[in-house]
């Protein structure tokens, strides 16, 4: 399965934050009445949870896309160990040297 929407609603979900984040920095630095640009400690409180919020964001990306890839590449290999054991169960080679002989050729296979 494909978790492209996932991911999308999570990406968009991390940039409305950044904006939030961005539009607290702004506000701070556009403060003609403050001394230096620096948030005071209640907007770095409120800068702090943002940040986590999108650090928990890009993990999920980030677990989303590692569960594509690893269902792209698991799909193609489970398939495969099917085909052999299906080929094993038809044939009258020994079950041991024609699972080496096809173990090996998976394994060539996803070396080049």
């Amino acid at each position: 399965m494909d978790n492209q929407f996932y991911i999308q609603r999570e990406t968009d979900a991390r940039a409305s934050l950044w904006a939030d984040a961005r539009s607290l920095l702004d506000r701070a630095a556009a403060d003609e009445t403050r001394e230096t640009p620096d948030l005071n400690a209640e907007e770095q409180e409120q800068f702090d949870k943002l940040e986590a919020a999108m650090s928990r964001h890009q993990a999920r990306i980030d677990q989303l896309a590692r569960m594509d890839v690893a269902n792209a590449t698991g799909g193609a290999e489970t398939r495969a160990v099917a085909g052999v054991a299906a080929a094993i169960e038809s044939s009258t080679v020994s079950f041991g040297d024609q699972l080496v002989s096809e173990v090996r050729a998976i394994f060539d296979s996803y070396r080049t």
